[in-house]
Order: C-alpha cells, then structure tokens, then sequence
C-alpha cells in the first residue's frame, strides 16, 4: 500500500484480497460479534457458508476505503473496508431483498484475518474504483 498519498492500485487490492481469502482458507479468521453483525443474522437467512462464500466472491470493484484502526492499542493496523449487494431472504416475510453488506477487515502481519465489521450498510458509500 502506498501510504504516503493514500492511493491504492487495483494491484495491491487484489493482494490483500488475496491474502484475506488464503486466511479463510487456512481457518485463521474470525468473525467479530458486535451487534450489528448479531443483526444481520436475525434479520436474514444467512450461515457462515453464506458469509465465506460473499467474501470469497469480493473483488477490488467492491472496494471503498482503507481507515486507521481507531482502538490506541492498535493504531497501526489499516482496516479495510468493502461493500457488495448481496440477494437474501428475509427472516420473517421471506422476500429476496437485495442487501448492501458492508465488510471491514483487519488482517495482522502473521497472516491472521478479523472480520469485524460484516452488516447491514447503514450509509450510502463509495466504490473506490467507480
């Protein structure tokens, strides 16, 4: 990542989404249990297979942004941000809705992958590469 000006190749996207996806494939992930991401799963019919296979299916087009890590103990660490619409089922009434899911990882140097944010988009947000 060029961090000086703050642009990203499609290149250097496409590594980390590389690596993110190697992470899961090597079972050295988790996802985080914050409570927007609890909500998702009551309010639509999605499983962890559904969660792996809307990361595997992410390209750098779903990119948006890459943020500092906000906690003082982790302020180092780049998080990365993805956004893609996603057709799910909802819980309740059944309907196919499709879904804006915002994805926010943060993958450590040993190759380990958090994903701490996978909900519901709140806000409207931009692709980088649109």
């Amino acid at each position: 990542m060029n961090e000086d000006s703050n642009i990203f190749s499609k290149e250097e996207i496409s590594s980390y989404l590389s690596e993110v996806k190697k992470a899961i494939r090597d079972k050295k992930y988790t996802f985080s249990s914050r409570e927007k991401n609890k909500k998702l799963f009551i309010d639509y019919i999605i499983d962890e297979k559904k969660r792996l296979e809307i990361i595997y299916n992410l390209t750098v087009d779903d990119f948006c942004y890459v943020r500092n890590n906000d906690h003082r103990n982790y302020s180092n660490e780049k998080l990365y941000v993805f956004s893609k619409k996603i057709k799910l089922i909802k819980r309740f009434d059944f309907d196919e809705r499709l879904v804006g899911i915002y994805i926010k990882f943060n993958k450590l140097e040993d190759g380990f992958c958090f994903i701490i944010s996978f909900h519901e988009l709140e806000h409207p947000i931009n692709k980088y590469f649109k």
